[in-house]
């Protein structure tokens, strides 16, 4: 929660400014989910990305929270959840990445609320708690400053989905 207010201090701070920088989406992925493993071990990831390097303007510890808050929010909100899948799609000019998960999904009524922080608890047992309306809103934050946009939906085969995007970088895709 510290993390996600200190974030959106910053973001807010500057104006929205982000301080980017060129990274390779695969290595922000992979520090995302590695300490997203240090919480959660028993849960499986599964990664499905180009095998082209994917290079993108970005400030990378803000988009690496936004992987974390999402991973975290399938684990704590996914009831009955299996496993964790990361997509990442590289679109005409920007890539697609989303964080998926095998659980119960999301209310129907919640989807248009999801990320302007004025929901309830989605659930009322053990894992509820309040940083899922905080961490939503933050990503949303964070997606935006980037010049993308953020998005949920339920699954067809199960489970719930959020979808964000990210212009590629112009030096090298």
């Amino acid at each position: 929660m510290v993390e996600n207010l200190l974030s959106v201090t910053r973001i807010d701070r500057d104006g929205g400014a982000i301080k980017r920088t060129d990274e390779l989406l695969e290595e922000v992925i992979g520090s995302a989910v590695s300490r997203f493993e240090k919480n959660h071990g028993d849960v499986r990831i599964s990664i499905d990305i180009p095998d082209k390097p994917l290079l993108i303007s970005v400030d990378p510890i803000l988009i690496e929270q936004v992987l974390l808050n999402l991973m975290d929010n399938c684990v704590f909100h996914g009831e009955g959840l299996t496993e964790i899948r990361i997509s990442v799609k590289v679109l005409e000019k920007e890539i697609e990445v989303g964080v998926f998960d095998d659980g119960c999904g999301f209310p129907e009524d919640v989807l248009p609320h999801l990320f302007d922080g004025t929901l309830p608890f989605l659930k009322t047992d053990q894992h509820a708690r309040s940083g899922m309306r905080i961490g939503l809103s933050v990503c949303r934050s964070i997606v935006r400053a980037h010049g993308g946009i953020l998005f949920a939906e339920n699954r067809k085969t199960g489970g719930a989905g959020v979808i964000f995007t990210i212009p590629l970088s112009e030096h090298g895709n």
